[in-house]
């Protein structure tokens, strides 16, 4: 154990600098006897289980990748390490671990996916992209069907996170044909593709496939005794569900999934799960109860770390003060939207706050800022909702016509006429 030696030694004369106990340093992560070996050179911990450590010690990763590194980590830890480096901001030390300390056996395809790892780590989705295809190319030369379908999820993973759904439907039904045909048996993994691939199918209103693969890894989920993948699953029924109209049965699925995350304490999808409930029953006239879970949403999201997904429950709670004439409520509740719209990740949402804005504005007769709101709902929504674009363009054009400029208004009517030919040429319905 000389090489752990080296480890240990720094680990427990930063402690003892500190002047913390073992308890104080990794709190309840892992037991003081695991610890203990640790600092006794016994044991050399996991990439993972360090950065525990160092955080304890109030330190970073950084810190200890010299004396690591005298541990002999396997090329898997080495990569792990890496990966936590970039997610702390040592982007380009991470990247040194990678190009100097990996052995020279070390393929490219998995070098490359490695260095996606890193970029993804960092929220720079565009670049990990580049690298998880690049893998893709090599991976392929020498048929390592495991790391295959790692990078398309990953893959995936990058093209959902940059808005592009369709790209991400493609990367993950890729994926999970691999698992179909058993080249691939890893069910953790493929529990992951296809609440992933549900997700996005619902966004693309395939809500017939999404409740196949929702089922699936509900299945997967019950068999592992996994409570965080049967109440996402649940979830994504009872929304399927709910966008099908039958709100009977979303119900069901909503409390059956809301009484799993009360079970993990996961106030941030407890609050999701009430939003859906009060769509339900929007939906089946209940309007009164609707708005008080609405409320409840709300008041949850903002006490659970994410205030920002508020704006889900606003945008809703907006329309329905609006269906009801209540003009002034609308317009205070859009407001509150308005201000937390730009941490918001969906451009969907994003769009809708200022959609609102712009009907408010109409029916108060203030048609100047109702164009200024249009224009910014269209430049929010993302790639994949062609269709709706294209009807706040037009939207958009009317209203250039009605404030006098008639040019403006050619131009948009002419930029709507050649989206909708776009997508008559690409055979989408709704053209």
């Amino acid at each position: 154990m000389a090489q752990a030696s080296a480890l240990a030694e720094k680990i427990k004369k930063l402690r003892a600098f500190r002047g913390l106990t073992q308890s104080e340093v990794v709190g309840g992560a892992f037991t003081r006897h695991y610890f203990s070996r640790i600092e006794n050179g016994h044991t050399v911990p996991s990439p993972q289980a360090l950065a525990i450590i160092a955080d304890g010690l109030g330190v970073s990763i950084s810190e200890f990748v010299d004396s690591y590194m005298a541990s002999a980590p396997s090329p898997q830890q080495l990569c792990d390490l890496a990966v936590i480096m970039a997610s702390e901001g040592h982007v380009e030390e991470a990247l040194e671990v990678l190009d100097s300390r990996l052995p020279i056996s070390v393929p490219q395809a998995l070098r490359n996916h490695w260095k996606g790892r890193i970029y993804e780590a960092t929220g720079d989705y565009p670049a990990a992209y580049e690298f998880y295809t690049h893998s893709l190319e090599d991976v392929e030369i020498f048929s390592n069907t495991d790391l295959l379908v790692q990078t398309l999820f990953r893959l995936g993973i990058c093209a959902r996170k940059t808005s592009q759904l369709t790209l991400a439907f493609r990367h993950y039904s890729e994926a999970l044909s691999a698992f179909k045909l058993e080249k691939v048996r890893d069910e953790y993994l493929e529990k992951k593709v296809l609440r992933n691939l549900a997700n996005v199918e619902l966004i693309l209103n395939l809500e017939t496939h999404a409740i196949q693969h929702y089922g699936e890894a509900l299945t997967l989920g019950r068999g592992h005794q996994d409570l965080n993948t049967q109440a996402a699953s649940l979830m994504g029924l009872g929304t399927c569900y709910l966008n099908l109209g039958e709100t009977d049965e979303a119900l069901d699925y909503l409390v059956q999934a809301e009484t799993l995350y009360r079970a993990q304490d996961r106030q941030d999808m407890v609050a999701l799960v009430i939003h859906n409930r009060a769509m339900a029953l929007r939906s089946r006239g209940d309007r009164g109860k609707a708005r008080e879970l609405f409320n409840k949403s709300i008041h949850l999201k903002k006490y659970s770390g994410v205030p920002a997904e508020a704006v889900f429950s606003y945008n809703e709670l907006t329309c329905m003060y609006l269906e009801d004439g209540e003009l002034d409520r609308a317009e205070t509740t859009n407001q509150l939207a308005q201000e937390l719209v730009k941490k918001v990740s969906s451009s969907r949402e994003r769009s809708l706050a200022y959609e609102l804005a712009y009907k408010i504005e109409l029916i108060k007769g203030n048609r100047e800022k109702a164009d200024s709101h249009l224009k910014k709902a269209i430049s929010e929504l993302g790639d994949d909702y062609t269709a709706h674009r294209g009807r706040l363009l037009t939207a958009r054009g009317e209203l250039a016509m009605g404030l006098g400029r008639e040019g403006e208004a050619l131009e948009i009517f002419r930029r709507t006429c050649r989206l909708f030919d776009e997508m008559t040429q690409r055979g989408e319905s709704d053209a």
